[in-house]
């Protein structure tokens, strides 16, 4: 029997859970019809939503930080909805500024006692001493024990502005190698559309990857995926 027809399975997934129908019938590979027929079969009530819950949406928004798009997320509704829910309880709502620094907290490490904002595209901190600095220069400076003399420029390897892990940074002596390294980067850009790698979207206006690498590149994870382990000899491969 088709788990979403056992009526104990249905409770425990879409009451006790608080699983979708959408979800459920994902899972069970069946419309949501199908999910909703056994549902109202079994006659269980209707959920209550939960971000209906005022303890739970001050828990889910104020204690675990969860922005209103997450929250939305897990309880299948819009932003507009829980937005409504946290005035309705005058639940306090965070600021651009304090919700951009719980974003890049949980993204990237930060110092702590600073001030985040954006600027030209670039993460900027303020610090303890009242300084504002572009983030990814404070990381460098921390890494060579020193402030960056004027000439010297920070490099972003992956392209990546908001990427300011130590490994995605690279120091430049000056703004001429990091010209350098920016021009490489067009170069092979213009190799790979020689070869038919990368190619351009006139009606959309940008870069893309060719559907048919796309298609390879699926095609030979899913081979890999599909391989036996080869056989071990006393236990190593």
């Amino acid at each position: 029997m088709k788990k979403y027809k056992e009526k104990e399975w249905l409770i425990e997934n879409y009451l006790k859970k608080n699983r979708t129908l959408t979800d459920i019938s994902k899972e069970c590979g069946v419309s949501v019809g199908a999910v909703r027929k056994f549902v109202t079969k079994f006659k269980l009530k209707k959920r209550v939503k939960i971000y209906k819950d005022k303890d739970w949406l001050y828990d889910q928004y104020i204690n675990k930080n969860k922005s209103c798009i997450d929250i939305a997320k897990q309880c299948n509704t819009a932003k507009p909805t829980i937005l409504s829910y946290l005035h309705r309880y005058k639940i306090p709502i965070r600021n651009l500024s304090e919700a951009t620094k719980i974003k890049f907290d949980k993204l990237y490490e930060l110092p702590q006692n600073y001030e985040v904002y954006f600027r030209k595209g670039y993460l900027f901190v303020r610090l303890p001493e009242g300084r504002n600095k572009p983030y990814h220069v404070w990381i460098m400076e921390q890494e060579i024990g020193r402030k960056l003399k004027s000439h010297e420029r920070v490099h972003h390897i992956d392209g990546n502005k908001l990427n300011n892990n130590l490994n995605n940074l690279f120091l430049c002596k000056n703004t001429s190698e990091h010209r350098k390294i920016h021009f490489e980067i067009e170069r092979i850009a213009f190799l790979l559309i020689e070869k038919n790698i990368l190619y351009f979207d006139i009606k959309e206006k940008n870069y893309k990857i060719s559907k048919n690498l796309v298609e390879d590149t699926d095609n030979q994870q899913g081979q890999l995926r599909n391989e036996k382990p080869s056989e071990t000899t006393n236990g190593n491969p």
